[in-house]
């Protein structure tokens, strides 16, 4: 039969065991880090591919029918450009954010302080999700007016060439 303070042993040793694979992932993504050139610029980029499939995925997956639609698909492909830029700067940020906060908590001492400095991504997924309905809102924005104008620009001018 095991007794209560076996229990409590076997938890803590679970807490043990996550700080070390938590620290071996974090010494080799540091040793990554400091071998790799351009590393930031690698970040970013690599952010920009990853939101803009996942743009065109959502995209296939939701309404399909904008693919088929040239209006909407020419109007959905302006918007990918601030959407993938944009999510890759939040995307670099936050993975910033949380290569700082791994640090901070594999220096932590108590079980308490190390499991409260981790759950501050749930705080980063939260603002995740709101990045996103900003991103789309400002990206469909950017581009209604500064496409819009250009339209109306040409619109103007072939008129007036008529005339």
């Amino acid at each position: 039969m095991i007794d209560k303070d076996e229990m409590k042993t076997n938890r803590l040793d679970y807490f043990e065991t996550w700080r070390e694979d938590l620290s071996l992932i974090s010494e080799k993504y540091k040793s990554w880090r400091l071998n790799t050139k351009f590393y930031f610029l690698k970040i970013f980029i690599f952010f920009i591919f990853l939101n803009d499939i996942s743009y065109w995925f959502a995209i296939a997956i939701t309404y399909p029918e904008i693919l088929t639609s040239e209006a909407e698909l020419l109007y959905y492909t302006k918007v990918q450009i601030p959407v993938a830029l944009l999510g890759a700067l939040f995307d670099s940020l936050s993975l910033y954010i949380t290569l700082l906060v791994i640090r901070r908590a594999l220096l932590s001492i108590s079980n308490l302080s190390y499991i409260s400095h981790l759950s501050i991504d749930l705080l980063i997924a939260i603002a995740a999700t709101f990045w996103v309905l900003f991103v789309f809102s400002i990206s469909g924005w950017i581009v209604k007016s500064t496409f819009n104008k250009t339209e109306d620009k040409t619109a103007v001018s072939s008129q007036s060439l008529e005339q």
